[in-house]
């Protein structure tokens, strides 16, 4: 009942193509907004997560478009 979350589309990151979801959420801390970029690759689910309170994310968004989009798997 407090989660709202809903889908942006995709973002291309360095390992492919991107799930983005904004959720917000209702915390002790305030209204609390999270941008995650969800990318299927080999079999392996990845989930970068990016949190801030709402009041803040205009000022932060682009650095974590920025961040998801910079995603690289290193080969072990």
């Amino acid at each position: 009942g407090e989660t709202e979350c809903r889908s942006l589309g995709t973002l291309n990151t360095q390992e492919g193509s991107a799930c983005l979801l904004q959720i917000d959420r209702n915390t002790q801390w305030g209204e609390v907004r999270f941008i995650q970029g969800i990318l299927i690759k080999n079999g392996t689910a990845y989930v970068i997560t990016a949190t801030c309170l709402h009041e803040d994310f205009n000022s932060l968004s682009s650095h974590f478009f920025r961040a998801i989009q910079s995603f690289t798997i290193n080969q072990i």
